[in-house]
């Protein structure tokens, strides 16, 4: 998709401090293992990655990377990534990240 990726930083309320409140795409992921965890789409990444850094993710090291866009883009173009973004994590492993499809409070 030629998206360009932050380097991974902890899923920890100081790294989180830092982070924009544009629109974007996100993954996370285990770092210690690389294991992709969750991708998803947002208005506003810092507020949702803080509500992501207060769920239990059952690992010791949650990471996560992103991809911010201008505020003028639409909802649907977000949520169109994260659907490619599932897809091709799909094609190439026949699953789908850990906490996907399950509610992990």
């Amino acid at each position: 998709m030629g998206l360009h990726w932050s380097d991974l930083k902890p899923l920890t309320p100081s790294t989180l401090r830092e982070a924009p409140t544009l629109p974007g795409v996100y993954k996370i992921v285990d770092g210690d293992t690389q294991e992709l965890l969750y991708v998803g789409e947002t208005q506003n990444v810092k507020k949702r990655l803080t509500t992501h850094g207060k769920k239990d993710w059952q690992r010791q090291s949650p990471c996560f990377s992103l991809v911010t866009f201008q505020e003028s883009i639409q909802k649907y173009q977000l949520h169109e990534m994260e659907n490619d973004l599932l897809g091709g994590f799909y094609a190439q492993s026949q699953t789908m990240p850990r906490f996907q499809l399950i509610d992990h409070h």
